[in-house]
């Protein structure tokens, strides 16, 4: 009777420790199927990270360097200036969307600083743009007075002008953004060839009338190739005028951007590359010089 009930112990042991190895292997079973999702996931996030950054700089190695040329032919189809040009296309699976511009043909931040003061400035951006919840608020470097000739750059990036500014404020895919009217690159010079009226009258007033900016336009259009200084003989200006108007005029350009929006699954990447001087070798490095290419600075959000 004994020998029996020690079978049967032994048995009741059995189970509860077969149950127990069946719970640990199935807890290694779903740490071992844990770890493999994992790395699909890492393996995934890096191939579309390879897919992203391979998307941008093509994009940019290809494209930084034809800008001029893509406004000019659009220029030729319309007949009219074109000072910026929008595109979409996909690549690799993502939406990208495009615009390349002539900085020189929007309004200088350095230059109305330099003309007009901050206050006022600020006032400008302020009225001609929408930032839904960003502040303008010009953040000069320390000891700079705007009205010194000698710096004649003191702000260098959007950072400066608008703190915590949303992207989509900012990128000029909406027609109210910062970047679809001002520039803070470039020599300060605004290229009567492309710029509004508009933009002319509000960098070089009280210099520049309403009329005088239209006049400049108009000519432009009615007399290509009459050049900076036909242009300007046919306005009837002050000799004080006349210096301010000529250094800050030019009808040629040495400073484009290109925008790219690529739209992903789960976010949005934006890549602003800024090329200033020479021509663009589509080196594509951030504040890279040398070799002839001018120089190209590029930003992410």
């Amino acid at each position: 009777m004994r020998q029996r009930t020690d079978i049967l112990e032994r048995r009741g042991f059995v189970l509860p420790m077969i149950l127990v190895l069946l719970v640990l292997a199935a807890f290694a079973m779903a740490g071992a199927a844990q770890r493999s999702f994992d790395r699909a996931v890492l393996a995934t996030q890096a191939e579309q990270r390879l897919r992203r950054d391979w998307t941008l700089r093509s994009a940019t190695l290809s494209l930084t360097p034809q800008i001029e040329r893509i406004l000019a032919d659009q220029e030729a189809q319309a007949f009219e200036p074109v000072a910026r040009h929008d595109a979409r296309l996909t690549v690799n699976g993502y939406r990208m969307d495009m615009v390349f511009s002539d900085e020189q043909a929007k309004i200088n931040i350095n230059t109305l600083l330099e003309l007009r003061g901050k206050r006022v400035t600020e006032r400008v951006i302020d009225e001609m743009t929408f930032t839904s919840a960003a502040t303008i608020h010009l953040a000069l470097p320390s000891g700079v007075i705007p009205a010194e000739r000698s710096q004649r750059r003191p702000i260098t990036t959007w950072s400066q002008v608008a703190q915590d500014i949303r992207v989509d404020d900012l990128a000029p895919f909406d027609q109210n953004t910062l970047a679809s009217h001002f520039t803070c690159w470039g020599d300060g010079r605004i290229n009567i060839r492309r710029a509004s009226a508009g933009a002319i009258e509000t960098l070089l007033s009280p210099a520049l009338s309403t009329g005088d900016a239209e006049t400049i336009v108009r000519v432009q259009l009615e007399r290509p190739g009459i050049g900076l200084e036909g242009a300007i003989a046919q306005l009837e200006l002050s000799k004080r005028d006349l210096e301010v108007v000529k250094q800050r005029l030019t009808d040629q350009s040495s400073c484009y951007a290109l925008w790219l929006r690529l739209e992903g699954n789960s976010r949005t990447y934006d890549r602003l590359i800024v090329h200033e001087g020479g021509e663009p070798d589509g080196s594509g490095s951030s504040a890279s010089s040398g070799g002839g290419g001018g120089r190209i600075a590029t930003f992410e959000w």
